[in-house]
Protein backbone atom coordinates (compact mmCIF):
# COMPACT_ATOMS: atom_id res chain seq x y z
CA UNK A 1 0.00 0.00 0.00
CA UNK A 2 1.39 3.48 -0.59
CA UNK A 3 2.23 5.83 1.66
CA UNK A 4 -0.74 8.03 0.96
CA UNK A 5 -3.32 5.38 1.27
CA UNK A 6 -2.03 4.63 3.87
CA UNK A 7 -2.01 7.69 5.66
CA UNK A 8 -5.86 8.45 4.72
CA UNK A 9 -6.67 4.69 5.78
CA UNK A 10 -5.56 5.50 9.27
CA UNK A 11 -6.83 8.92 9.13
CA UNK A 12 -10.27 7.80 8.40
CA UNK A 13 -9.88 4.60 11.24
CA UNK A 14 -9.27 7.44 13.34
CA UNK A 15 -12.48 8.99 13.02
CA UNK A 16 -14.25 6.14 13.06
CA UNK A 17 -12.88 5.03 16.51
CA UNK A 18 -13.24 8.59 17.89
CA UNK A 19 -16.74 8.10 16.40
CA UNK A 20 -17.54 5.08 17.99
CA UNK A 21 -16.25 6.85 21.85
CA UNK A 22 -18.66 9.52 21.71
CA UNK A 23 -21.86 7.32 19.76
CA UNK A 24 -21.23 4.54 22.63
CA UNK A 25 -19.92 6.44 25.59
CA UNK A 26 -16.98 4.46 26.01
CA UNK A 27 -13.62 5.40 26.75
CA UNK A 28 -10.50 4.52 24.69
CA UNK A 29 -9.07 1.93 26.85
CA UNK A 30 -12.27 -0.04 26.73
CA UNK A 31 -12.72 0.51 22.75
CA UNK A 32 -9.29 -0.75 22.20
CA UNK A 33 -10.37 -4.22 23.97
CA UNK A 34 -13.38 -4.17 21.97
CA UNK A 35 -11.12 -3.60 18.60
CA UNK A 36 -8.62 -5.60 19.25
CA UNK A 37 -11.27 -9.15 20.24
CA UNK A 38 -13.08 -8.48 16.86
CA UNK A 39 -9.55 -8.48 15.24
CA UNK A 40 -8.17 -11.86 17.02
CA UNK A 41 -11.74 -13.49 15.73
CA UNK A 42 -11.91 -11.54 12.05
CA UNK A 43 -7.70 -13.45 12.09
CA UNK A 44 -8.58 -16.46 13.46
CA UNK A 45 -11.62 -16.66 10.58
CA UNK A 46 -9.16 -15.81 8.40
CA UNK A 47 -6.51 -18.37 9.41
CA UNK A 48 -4.08 -16.14 9.89
CA UNK A 49 -4.27 -15.94 13.97
CA UNK A 50 -0.38 -17.18 13.46
CA UNK A 51 0.83 -14.31 11.81
CA UNK A 52 -1.67 -12.19 13.80
CA UNK A 53 0.08 -12.94 16.95
CA UNK A 54 3.52 -12.26 15.57
CA UNK A 55 2.23 -8.68 14.46
CA UNK A 56 0.44 -7.76 17.76
CA UNK A 57 3.94 -9.12 19.71
CA UNK A 58 6.41 -6.89 17.04
CA UNK A 59 4.01 -3.69 17.82
CA UNK A 60 4.00 -3.83 21.30
CA UNK A 61 7.70 -4.22 21.56
CA UNK A 62 8.46 -1.49 18.62
CA UNK A 63 9.10 2.48 19.85
CA UNK A 64 6.17 4.03 18.09
CA UNK A 65 6.49 7.57 17.12
CA UNK A 66 4.09 10.04 19.43
CA UNK A 67 1.48 11.02 17.79
CA UNK A 68 0.10 15.15 16.84
CA UNK A 69 -2.94 14.15 18.27
CA UNK A 70 -5.30 11.44 19.90
CA UNK A 71 -8.69 10.00 19.58
CA UNK A 72 -10.08 11.21 23.03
Amino acid sequence: MEDQKLVALSNEVDKILHTLCGKYDINVLSLTGVVLARLKITADAGEITEDFNKLLAHVSVTDMKPRKFTIQ
